[in-house]
């Protein structure tokens, strides 16, 4: 990846050469979820997270809540890095958030790419829990990347701005920017009104997993499916499925 330019068929360099792990998606919201847990510090509900098998957590925040306002409008994408320090000493972030420890065993930090914010979260002592329960503690990656094998691969954002580098997608009646440039895989979708792609996805950003084999995936698991696997470009295959309201996106490449 020396020329900067990620290939479709390629995870983010965040990934691939940094060793960060995906670890959620945080979407804001203005609908009150079921199962929220609200956050007096931050005056914020969330739900989700400890158990969608995605890493997707929907983010309700008051109007006088202390977080940043890029934070309560934009969705976020979530790594695990081993050394936050070291980290931020070693690349150029545009930083929103500085280091923090919002629990005893947890630091954190925002970052900003691309006008979309990320969050860098490192874990202290981690406790061991109990898969039996199904219910995932804040140290654990997601059921999907931990135990089925899946690979992030990108975060797909909606937006009604036209935005530097747009290519167009015909055959989706859409613009996209972004994907092959920003190391942490994020994904501006600009879609036209008569867009055959679905209403779900065309307004809730989505999560793009890269897995060896759709078909077998979905014999695996009883996905609510938005839509069924095609081919959108040579050598790929995608599919769309729904979970708690977000849409997750399945993508195969032919080896």
């Amino acid at each position: 990846m020396k020329n900067k330019i990620r290939l479709d068929h390629e995870l983010p360099l965040a990934v691939v050469e940094w060793g960060w792990k995906f670890h959620h998606l945080g979407t804001p919201t203005d609908k009150v979820m079921p199962d929220e847990t609200y956050l007096a510090l931050f005056k914020l509900y969330v739900s989700g997270f400890d158990t969608s098998p995605f890493g997707i957590e929907w983010m309700r925040y008051e109007k006088d809540s202390p977080i940043h306002p890029l934070i309560q409008e934009v969705p976020h994408i979530c790594f695990e890095v081993e050394n936050l320090d070291y980290e931020l000493s070693i690349h150029d972030f545009n930083i929103i958030t500085l280091p923090n420890s919002p629990s005893k065993d947890t630091r954190v930090a925002m970052i900003e790419h691309n006008g979309a914010p990320m969050e860098l979260i490192e874990f202290k002592n981690k406790k061991n829990s109990n898969k039996k329960n199904k219910i995932r503690l804040d140290h654990e990656l997601p059921l999907a990347v931990e135990e089925w094998g899946w690979k992030y691969h990108h975060l797909g954002i909606p937006t009604n701005k036209v935005l530097p580098e747009e290519r167009y997608l015909p055959q989706f009646k859409l613009y996209v920017s972004g994907f092959d440039t920003s190391p942490f895989g994020v994904e501006w979708m600009r879609y036209e009104k008569d867009s055959p792609i679905s209403d779900i996805t065309k307004s809730v950003p989505h999560i793009a997993f890269e897995v060896d084999d759709i078909d077998q995936e979905f014999a695996k698991y009883n996905f609510e499916i938005i839509s069924e696997p095609g081919i959108p470009s040579d050598g790929v295959r995608a599919a769309m499925i729904l979970h708690n309201g977000a849409p997750i996106e399945l993508i195969e490449f032919r080896k």
